[in-house]
């Protein structure tokens, strides 16, 4: 059927603005029971499943500010996931096995796929989690490190979860990334930015789902792991690409700026929250302790400005990843 170009426009205004006010009805709500409590990231807490996901970028000037709708993705998705059950490289096979989930696994989950790779016949891993959100498998060869070689890519996902394992095959099996060790969330995404012909990995942090706020408000900016030919593995690297993970910080620098303005707000507190984490946190990501807290003190003007502070500087000391971008910085300061 051929819709009149028109009308399609009509339907597509009206889709915006329906969706405008469906977010502000839902920061109104929210901000009614929102607490300064320090809650935990639903990657280590199955139960509070999220309800949002990663969503095509939206206009700047859409209201109130939403972090994971605004600016574009890092990388592409993998493609090359094999369809079968059985994958076999060189002398190395992985299968795709079953097991029963656990109890207190989510509704409708009664089966988990788990991988298990094995050598000549002879197991060498096993590729599973313990989270029983993680019900699907799948598995394909690519190349990262750019070179003849493939490595052997896992992902393991369901209901909005995902963990992720790359394994290096030759000269040995030894495992050069895994998302669990960083607590990182949304499906992966790859690219090679700075051209030396080796893929870099990107992902969300986790860190901070629902830190005094809601899931849709949380800050989950794009973490960027580089391969270090040292450590053999992946590492966090926002600093080294500091260009690309602070690209629109001037832009959400400005819009932050428009919901202070934003007096009449219902949600103030929430959307203030929200948008000032969020710029602080990809700044301190990237290596920018200084912008961060100079941003954070200019511009963050509610009544809980000191125990928030206090409360932020608590998760940096217990986050993984950022105390291992912090030693880099360290070591090369």
């Amino acid at each position: 059927m051929v819709v009149n170009p028109t009308v399609r426009a009509c339907y597509a205004a009206c889709f915006r603005q329906s969706t405008k006010l469906l977010i502000m009805l839902f920061a109104f709500l929210n901000s009614c029971c929102v607490s300064g409590s320090v809650s935990q990231s639903p990657v280590l807490d199955p139960a509070k499943s999220p309800a949002v996901v990663a969503s095509p970028a939206r206009s700047v000037d859409s209201d109130p500010y939403v972090p994971d709708q605004f600016g574009e993705p890092i990388g592409d998705f993998i493609k090359t996931y094999s369809k079968d059950e059985t994958l076999s490289f060189m002398e190395y096979e992985v299968v795709k096995s079953r097991r029963q989930a656990k109890i207190g696994a989510p509704k409708g989950v009664s089966e988990i796929e788990y991988a298990v790779l094995r050598r000549n016949g002879r197991v060498v891993a096993k590729f599973d989690s313990p989270i029983e959100q993680l019900s699907e498998i799948r598995f394909g060869l690519f190349s990262f490190l750019g070179t003849d070689a493939k490595q052997l890519v896992i992902e393991q996902t369901s209901n909005k979860f995902w963990r992720y394992w790359i394994v290096s095959l030759k000269p040995e099996f030894r495992v050069i990334y895994d998302s669990n060790k960083y607590g990182v969330v949304y499906e992966m995404r790859v690219g090679d930015l700075d051209r030396d012909g080796q893929l870099e990995i990107i992902q969300n942090l986790g860190s901070f789902w629902y830190f005094n706020s809601d899931n849709i408000f949380s800050p989950r900016p794009q973490i960027i792991f580089k391969y270090n030919s040292v450590t053999g593995s992946y590492i966090p690297a926002n600093p080294e690409f500091k260009g690309v993970a602070l690209r629109d910080i001037e832009q959400r620098i400005g819009k932050t700026r428009e919901v202070i303005e934003t007096k009449e707000d219902p949600a103030y507190d929430l959307h203030v929250r929200s948008a000032v984490l969020d710029v602080v946190v990809r700044y301190l990501y990237a290596g920018s302790g200084e912008e961060a807290w100079a941003f954070y003190d200019q511009n963050y003007n509610l009544d809980n400005k000191d125990s928030l502070r206090a409360q932020l500087k608590d998760k940096l000391k217990q986050d993984v990843l950022y105390r291992e971008i912090s030693n880099q910085s360290q070591a090369k300061g």
